[in-house]
C-alpha cells in the first residue's frame, strides 16, 4: 500500500523459485506464470481500493515518525533496522474535503486526519493484510484519530 498511497506505481516484487523448471531457475517476476499464495488476492484488495478512490485528484502524504534521514540507498543488507526503522511512517493519499486514505505498517501508530469541510465521513478500518474490513462508523469533520491495534492498518474516510 505504501506506494500506492504516495502516489507511485508499485509492482510486486517477491521472487518465487519456480520448481517446475529447476535447471532455469525461472522467476515469476522475470517470465510470469502462477503467482502463488495470498498475493494475487492482496494485489486485488488493494486494487480495487485505490479504484474506488479519484486517484487522480489525490495528493501523497508522508507522516515521517522515524528520526532516521532516508538514505539515498541501503548499505548494508543484514542489518534491517534502517529498513524497519523507515517503515513505521504513516502514508496518506487524500483528496481534501472529500476522500482520505492512510496506512501504517504497525501496530500501535496514531493515524490523524484532518477531515475539512462540514459533511459527515463514512468511516472504515482495513486489516490489509487479511483484505477485510474490520470496522465502520460515521466520524465528524475535524481533527480524527486511531491508535492502530493490528499491523498493516488502513483508514478510508469518504465525504457523505
Amino acid at each position: 500500500m505504501e506506494g500506492g498511497l504516495s502516489g507511485g506505481y508499485g509492482t510486486h516484487g517477491d521472487t518465487f523459485k519456480n520448481d517446475s523448471d529447476d535447471e532455469t531457475e525461472v522467476r515469476w517476476w522475470a517470465k510470469g506464470g502462477t503467482l502463488p499464495g495470498k498475493s494475487p488476492d492482496r494485489i486485488a484488495f488493494f486494487k480495487k481500493i485505490m479504484e474506488e478512490a479519484p486517484v487522480f485528484e489525490m495528493t501523497p502524504r508522508l507522516v515521517k515518525l522515524s528520526s532516521r534521514p532516508v538514505p539515498a540507498d541501503i548499505p548494508d543488507r543484514i542489518d534491517r533496522k534502517i529498513i524497519d526503522d523507515l517503515n513505521n511512517n504513516i502514508y496518506v493519499f487524500s483528496k481534501d474535503g472529500e476522500h482520505y486514505l492512510a496506512y501504517t505498517q504497525d501496530a500501535g501508530r496514531t493515524i490523524e486526519l484532518e477531515l475539512t469541510g462540514d459533511k459527515e465521513y463514512a468511516l472504515q478500518v482495513i486489516d490489509t493484510w487479511n483484505m477485510k474490513v474490520v470496522a465502520e462508523k460515521t466520524v465528524p469533520a475535524g481533527n480524527f484519530q486511531h491508535k492502530t491495534e493490528m499491523p498493516f492498518t488502513a483508514i478510508r474516510a469518504i465525504a457523505k
